[in-house]
């Protein structure tokens, strides 16, 4: 799918957008969730996402992705509106739990993970009739 494009005047590169340029980026926010917007040829690549998050702040919409001296804003519809972006999630609010930290011999060695398949600690008692 191709986004609606428009290119930055020099000019527009303070920040003092033209009012043609909001209203294509508004018009084309409207019309589909993604606008891009590209700045001049020769302006610096480190100061572009200044000039991009200025316009989306105009525009009232989220930068979403920089490119050198282009920038894609996104303006989310309601939802269930058709053509919307459907965010799709599991639901759970945390999928993700930390390990326990690996048992660990006198020398530093992993011996296992509680809760690990198999792994049972041994008792001191246990290793000193093994060592001997």
């Amino acid at each position: 799918k191709r986004l609606a494009l428009a290119r930055v005047a020099d000019a527009e590169t303070g920040g003092d957008f033209e009012d043609a340029t909001v209203a294509a980026a508004t018009e084309a926010l409207d019309a589909s969730e993604f606008f891009e917007v590209a700045g001049p040829a020769d302006y610096d690549v480190k100061k572009w996402p200044d000039v991009a998050f200025a316009l989306a702040a105009v525009t009232d919409a989220m930068v979403v992705q920089l490119r050198k001296r282009k920038a894609v804003l996104y303006k989310p519809f309601p939802p269930g509106t058709s053509g919307a972006v459907v965010l799709r999630t599991t639901g759970k609010v945390s999928p993700w739990a930390a390990r326990a930290p690996a048992i660990r011999d006198e020398r530093g060695r992993i011996l296992g993970r509680e809760g690990d398949e198999g792994f049972e600690e041994e008792e001191d008692g246990e290793e000193a009739e093994d060592a001997s």
